[in-house]
């Protein structure tokens, strides 16, 4: 199951029209039934992760964001943390997102994507996503903080994702 782009682009114009209660996790499913799990802070989006025909994650970048390129950025919650190799990408109005991965940095026509050691990697970011602790977003000495994922029924949906 893979994000489809202009499916993503539809969600994304909905939460430009019904803005977010400001700094509320929020779990849903788009009009093609895809799941979408996103972070929301004074009406825009600051993180989400989506899957459908792509497995997505967009994030504010901390710091000063390009509007292209490669960069890095890192997930922790606790003692654990992750990072992923990801691109700039240029904010939409409503979306504060300007850092973007598809399918956890594994290439489009990779024979492992969606394989064992994908869902190994996917499941190790929904752990870190659902420890019920805080997620500290950071790149280099720049970092913002979000509370812990309070949604409800994002965990199994996502674990189906890929």
């Amino acid at each position: 199951m893979r994000m489809h782009a202009p499916g993503l682009v539809i969600w994304l114009a909905g939460m430009i029209a019904q803005p977010a209660v400001a700094g509320s996790w929020k779990y849903e499913l788009d009009e093609r039934d895809h799941s979408i799990l996103s972070y929301s802070e004074d009406g825009k989006a600051t993180f989400l992760i989506g899957c459908g025909r792509a497995f997505a994650l967009h994030a504010k970048y901390p710091g000063k964001a390009k509007t292209e390129g490669n960069t890095r950025l890192v997930i922790a919650s606790g003692k654990r943390s992750m990072a992923f190799l990801g691109d700039f990408e240029a904010p939409f109005d409503d979306l504060a997102t300007t850092f973007v991965q598809f399918d956890l940095g594994y290439r489009r026509a990779d024979l492992a994507l969606y394989g064992k050691k994908w869902r190994a990697l996917r499941n190790r970011l929904l752990d870190l996503l659902d420890s019920g602790k805080a997620l500290k977003i950071s790149a280099g000495r720049d970092s913002y903080t979000l509370p812990p994922v309070d949604a409800v029924g994002w965990r199994e949906a996502f674990g189906k994702c890929g």
